[in-house]
């Protein structure tokens, strides 16, 4: 798989797009969510900070208006981003919910 460099200064570098589905017939609250990065030769260190963002259109591409729903001031040596939702974001039965994880580059 071939190495996705950002470019420097990069206010809203798309990192990542993801849905989540509820197949249950009640809904159910995410109140957090995980992701783990992986290799990038440190380029982790040139993020200063990490937005998950509820993408409402479901487009994959950061729009107006969509909500963040937690920010990382910066990505521990882990690579794990852990995201505490500021409040808990209700799916409904049978929904599905798209999310966007933007960075700000350095």
């Amino acid at each position: 798989m071939p190495t996705l460099t950002p470019p420097s200064g990069d206010n809203s570098f798309l990192m990542l797009t993801f849905g989540v589905s509820n197949p249950n017939a009640e809904a159910v609250q995410l109140e957090q969510l995980q992701a783990r990065l992986r290799g990038g030769g440190g380029s982790a260190a040139t993020i200063r900070e990490v937005r998950l963002i509820l993408d409402l259109d479901g487009d994959a591409q950061l729009d107006t208006g969509e909500p963040v729903l937690s920010t990382l001031a910066a990505i521990p040596a882990s690579g794990m981003l852990e995201f505490v939702l500021s409040q808990p974001l209700r799916v409904a039965p049978d929904a599905r919910e798209r999310f966007l994880i933007i960075a700000d580059i350095q």
